[in-house]
């Protein structure tokens, strides 16, 4: 009953940010100078966008069967590339539909488990892969600070230091997950952390599988900067590729915090102050961000067919199993 009543607790706090959220990115904008611009709006800009998004689910699946491959020790059978594209498509689809951002996560353990994949290797490899798109982030954020403090109107030279020591503490952090786990009870009774750690020093000893994950990684992200680019461009407001490679990212790391419903409210307060920094309007950054959300919904909506006959599959074939 607690639990229940938490998981209500928690539904209702999200969707209060989400909306509390939309209200301040909505507050002033002219709604019929807004539908002006989206009626203008040029329409093959969603077909470009849906590509971009499509891409970046490609890349995601094969960046994750390839951590998978790593972590399998045993040299079992790994699910194939289709398999991996079917499991992780499904899960962009929960993803876009539960609250959070880590529903399809859970989805995509269950859906590997039923594959034969162990559940300890099905859980680190999806972890795994997260930490690999989060560090992914990091990188364009490190590589675009000196372009990004510029837009801020603080130096290169106080930004990149701090963010550099901050990536430095996470490695440090990293490295030493083990001493530290020892010496917090909490955690050291947590025996899936161990296995957890393993299995990430075996990617950090494997730097060819380990870096093509991060170059997917990095392109994955790169495509969403893209489709932001072409719908601003559409909007009539241009921006370049260096200002959605250096801002966007931001965006995606705000939006990825699990304390609003699928990223909604959160990445439009975002989208708004970083393209803000450029100049560009609080309408069309709005615009943009919602209609990324819209786009991404969309992409995924296949995979929720996907998922119902692949159930319906999965049922069916129980039933055979249970009358032989």
């Amino acid at each position: 009953m607690l639990a229940r009543h938490s998981k209500a607790l928690s539904l209702f706090l999200k969707l209060a940010l989400m909306l509390l959220a939309f209200w301040f990115v909505l507050h002033g904008i002219d709604v019929g100078e807004l539908q002006a611009m989206l009626r203008s709006q040029n329409r093959y800009a969603f077909i470009e966008g849906l590509m971009f998004l499509s891409f970046q689910v490609v890349l995601g699946s094969i960046r994750w069967r390839m951590v998978l491959v790593c972590l399998n020790k045993t040299g079992g059978k790994v699910i194939s590339h289709l398999s991996a594209l079917k499991t992780y498509y499904i899960s962009v689809f929960f993803n876009c539909c539960l609250p959070g951002t880590v529903g399809g996560d859970v989805i995509r353990v269950w859906l590997v488990k039923s594959e034969h994949t162990p559940l300890p290797l099905a859980i680190s490899s999806v972890v795994i892969d997260r930490m690999i798109a989060l560090l992914a982030l990091g990188v364009m954020g490190g590589i675009t600070m000196p372009v990004f403090a510029g837009y801020l109107g603080i130096s290169a030279w106080i930004m990149l230091p701090l963010f550099l020591f901050i990536l430095a503490f996470g490695f440090w952090v990293l490295f030493n997950l083990d001493k530290i786990i020892l010496k917090i009870p909490f955690l050291k009774s947590l025996h899936w952390l161990e296995h957890l750690l393993s299995n990430i020093r075996l990617m950090l000893v494997c730097p060819g599988p380990a870096s093509w994950s991060l170059f997917y990684a990095i392109i994955s992200h790169i495509c969403y900067c893209l489709c932001a680019y072409v719908l601003a461009r559409s909007l009539g407001n241009p921006i370049s590729l260096l200002d959605a490679v250096t801002l966007v990212p931001w965006v995606l790391l705000i939006s990825i915090i699990p304390i609003s419903i699928g990223g909604w409210g959160l990445r439009e307060a975002a989208m708004v102050y970083m393209l803000g920094l450029i100049g560009v309007p609080q309408m069309v950054a709005l615009a943009v961000s919602v209609q990324l959300g819209l786009l991404s919904i969309v992409t995924s909506i296949p995979a929720g067919f996907l998922w119902l006959v692949s159930k319906r599959m999965t049922e069916d074939r129980g039933r055979m199993t249970s009358k032989e």
